[in-house]
């Protein structure tokens, strides 16, 4: 199929085709899907999907009509396709440049020869470290804002009274965010120091008060009820947690925390910087199928490479 083609049949499927009597109309899909729906969008657009977060089909920008085509595919299809996993937003631009800038920094390594093994004794062809950031200012800026507009968008900061900082990586996104935003910080001890409702707690909370929890990445999410408990005995509501970078890989990040009553939000995933280090080539053709065979398949992977089974809990 052509571009011309591909993209008018993106733009009639979702707004209906030019001369349909509901041409232009609110459509009820475009507030509520269904698993139907999202199925169908996979059978027909799903190649198109990987292609346009590959960079594939940048030359699209170039008409009005395929830029909002390739809108629909990056920012919408996504979250049809991958509903409830850490995919739904890797067509986003900030997220692709996010990862595109902690390869650049050499936060993010790839070692499939010689693979690293967690704390968790799961073994990993890439590691990543987000406390690089906080060294790289130009990277640091960008990467920030890029957090501070998503945050908007996922969860409005008109909904945030202040921002928590997790001992001891989650402290300096909390600062530069809270700063940003112009909103108060604290942050929270992994143990109590002291005794009564603010032991785990470094500034000024009052009870009542709409907490967001920020720390730079999360695995399974284990660690984070760490911190969400102590914010619930401080009496704060905590409704979500962001991080810069999450696994995107383990289910049970994002159902560990929904089952706290807490939504878990990310700026890129491993699925981010697997498409970035393709295109924009850090990883060589054995870095990138190890690290595409890991994410499909972690605990296999592992397994076959000298990990062992991780306990219950993670520390991510």
């Amino acid at each position: 199929m052509s571009d011309t083609a591909s993209i008018r049949a993106i733009l009639d499927f979702w707004f209906l085709p030019l001369g349909h009597v509901e041409h232009g109309q609110r459509r009820e899909v475009w507030w509520q899907s269904t698993s139907e729906l999202d199925a169908e969008i996979a059978s027909r657009f799903g190649a198109l999907i990987e292609l346009a977060i590959a960079g594939e089909l940048d030359h699209w920008r170039r008409s009005p009509d395929g830029a909002l085509a390739l809108t629909l595919l990056c920012d919408q299809f996504t979250r049809n396709i991958w509903r409830m996993t850490a995919r739904a937003f890797s067509g986003d631009a900030k997220a692709r440049e996010t990862a595109r800038l902690l390869l650049e920094i050499e936060a993010i390594h790839c070692r499939p020869d010689n693979p690293y093994i967690f704390t968790s004794g799961r073994a990993s062809p890439v590691y990543i470290d987000c406390r690089k950031i906080i060294s790289f200012p130009e990277a640091r800026a960008k990467i920030m804002n890029h957090a501070l507009k998503a945050i908007d968008k996922q969860i409005g900061w008109s909904k945030i009274d202040v921002v928590a900082g997790g001992e001891t990586a989650g402290i300096p996104f909390a600062a530069f965010l809270a700063a940003l935003a112009k909103k108060p910080m604290i942050y929270v001890r992994k143990q109590p120091k002291g005794f009564g409702r603010m032991a785990q707690i470094e500034g000024d909370l009052k009870p009542g008060k709409r907490v967001l929890l920020v720390e730079d990445l999360a695995t399974d999410g284990g660690s984070k009820l760490v911190f969400i408990d102590a914010l619930k005995k401080a009496e704060a509501k905590v409704t979500d947690c962001f991080v810069v970078f999450h696994y995107g890989i383990f289910p049970q990040s994002v159902e560990t925390l929904a089952v706290a009553g807490v939504k878990l939000h990310a700026l890129a995933t491993w699925w981010d910087a697997l498409e970035a280090a393709q295109k924009h080539k850090y990883f060589d053709e054995k870095g990138l199928a190890e690290t595409r065979a890991f994410l499909e398949a972690p605990e296999k992977w592992s397994a076959n490479h000298g990990g062992r089974p991780p306990a219950q809990r993670m520390r991510g």
